[in-house]
Formats: C-alpha cells, structure tokens, sequence
C-alpha cells in the first residue's frame, strides 16, 4: 500500500512496467479476506487512515455501528446515503453531497464517448467452442450405439446363417440321383 498508483504507460513506468499490476486482469477486492480472519481491518482502511487521519473516508466495522456513522456524515455536510435501502441492502455505504438520483441522471444524459459500454460476459452465451464440447459426447455416444447395434446385426446374420438347414443341397443332389436311377 505505499507503492504509488499510476497508469499504465505513463512516464518512466512505460519502460520499467508495460503492463499494469496483475497483467491487465482486474481482480475483485475480497476486503482482505486473510486480514479480516486475524482481526485486522483491510488494508486500504488502515492505509487510509495512516494518510489521512480523523479525516479519512472509509470505515469498517459492523454495519449498525457504520449505518449509524453514514447517518451522522450525512447529516453533517447535509448529504444523502446510497446502499441502505438499494438492493436491499449493499456490503457497502457511500455519502455524497449530491443526491445518486441526480448523478445517475447526469451521467445518463452526457452519454460521453468516453464511458464504457456494456461488457460481455462470455459465460452467458452459449459460443461454438461449448456446442462442440456437448455435442462431441453426445456423437460419440450415438456411434458406440451405432457400432453395438451393427455388431449385434452382424452376430445375429451369422447365427442365422449357421441354423438354416444344409439339407438343401443334398436334397437337390438326391433328385438328380434319383434321375439318373430312371
């Protein structure tokens, strides 16, 4: 926490460190998981604190007693509150001095260049690469019954080829000597 942030490819870190930290993959922050399990508090709370002091802007704690400090913040700079009652609840409370609706609204009505648009979750749409992996079982599985079946057919024809009766030929040769006997 006392690496200093940057951007990637800008200034000397473009020759030093192409890429940002993790590669260019985001990872979700897990509050400091194996902190929290000591008893500790994340470390972007602590580090905040160390900067900052009684200024700081985050917390963490019990939601009662973080709920109660939002109420007391808000009331301070006369601000609103976004995450008690949103989605029924969030992990996480922000104070803002301007209400979230009206936020929301001007970001909707900027429509910038610049925002993001929607991503694509890739696991959502079924791609050819997971129709080949479901179909390729299911094909294998219609041939090895295909194969069976054949199998089985081909047994049968040679058991049946095996219980005609080989009286036919020598009876057609009994009839020719009994011609001849005439």
């Amino acid at each position: 926490w006392h690496i200093p942030q940057r951007q990637s490819g800008v200034g000397i870190y473009l020759k030093l460190q192409p890429m940002p930290a993790g590669g260019g993959v985001m990872y979700k922050c897990d509050l400091c998981h194996h902190r929290i399990k000591k008893g500790l508090i994340p470390a972007c709370v602590e580090a905040c604190e160390k900067r900052l002091g009684a200024k700081k802007p985050l917390f963490f704690g019990m939601r009662d007693e973080i709920l109660k400090r939002a109420h007391d913040r808000a009331k301070e700079i006369n601000g609103f509150i976004y995450g008690e009652k949103e989605n029924g609840g969030t992990g996480t409370l922000y104070v803002s001095r301007v209400s979230f609706e009206k936020i929301d609204a001007k970001l909707k009505e900027a429509r910038s260049t610049l925002t993001l648009g929607r991503v694509e979750n890739p696991l959502r749409d079924v791609n050819a690469w997971t129709k080949g992996f479901l179909i390729g079982p299911i094909l294998s599985g219609l041939g090895a019954v295909g194969l069976a079946l054949y199998h089985k057919n081909k047994k049968e024809d040679a058991d049946a080829e095996s219980r005609k009766p080989k009286s036919a030929e020598p009876a057609a040769q009994s009839e020719n000597e009994q011609r001849e006997d005439q």
